[in-house]
């Protein structure tokens, strides 16, 4: 009798461990994080009119449409491409904004090419292209304006990757739709590469685009679209490339 009972003890005990072992797992208690965050902070329909009401207010006076118009040296205009960028630096009144380098791409050097920038209220700028990276597919802008009087922002870079089948949205110029917000998902991640892979329907016009996590900032740019969907250059490429 006194065997039974002491194998029954040191099975219970070997349970309660085990219970113990298992709950202050770090991947289990990650995915129990993670299905709360997606509960409380995407499902939760009040906290999701709260998050869309702030990417309105504080993210979309970041979003710059780009248009690119390039003419020969009969200055007849021979390709005219429109894509998204982002304001990433401001300094004094002066822009620096980030868009897609197929936007801004010359395809013969003997063209010239005017740069305009559209901001979120409609208002025109005439930009200069200040850098084209083919290594990094993207390019930086500059404009000049009086940022107290345009109410222009800075949209801030994550310094935190996206977890894969994270929630994400895209501000863009999809479908000549100026400051347009569709959500997706994040579906895969390449290290090497810094690409990204979404579901999140993109086109030529939303190229440029910044893609925002929940607490509104940037985890990646629209470099490519294949089958219709948005692939994104991370942030770890992205950071370097704008020197955060």
């Amino acid at each position: 009798m006194k065997k039974i009972l002491l194998i029954f003890v040191i099975l219970v005990s070997l349970t309660l461990l085990s219970a113990c072992g298992n709950q202050h797992d770090p991947r289990r208690m990650l995915i129990k994080q993670y299905d709360q965050y997606l509960e409380n902070d995407i499902l939760d329909q009040d906290n999701f009119d709260y998050f869309v009401n702030q990417v309105s207010n504080f993210t979309i006076p970041g979003t710059v449409v780009v248009k690119a118009v390039a003419r020969d040296t009969l200055n007849q205009v021979r390709d005219v491409r429109e894509g998204t960028g982002f304001v990433y630096a401001i300094y004094e009144n002066s822009l620096r904004v980030v868009t897609s380098l197929e936007t801004v791409k010359l395809r013969d050097e003997s063209w010239t090419l005017t740069v305009e920038i559209i901001d979120f209220a409609n208002r025109s700028y005439d930009a200069l292209v200040l850098n084209r990276s083919e290594e990094y597919n993207l390019a930086k802008i500059k404009f000049d304006t009086n940022v107290a009087i345009s109410k222009i922002r800075k949209i801030d870079v994550s310094i935190y990757e996206p977890m894969d089948q994270e929630p994400l949205m895209m501000i863009s110029n999809y479908q000549l739709s100026r400051n347009s917000m569709i959500m997706g998902f994040l579906m895969s991640k390449n290290e090497e590469t810094d690409i990204y892979v979404t579901d999140i329907p993109a086109d030529e016009y939303a190229l440029g685009g910044a893609v925002i996590n929940t607490s509104r900032q940037v985890i990646g740019m629209v470099i490519d679209v294949e089958d219709g969907f948005a692939h994104l250059l991370g942030i770890q490429k992205l950071r370097e490339y704008l020197r955060l």
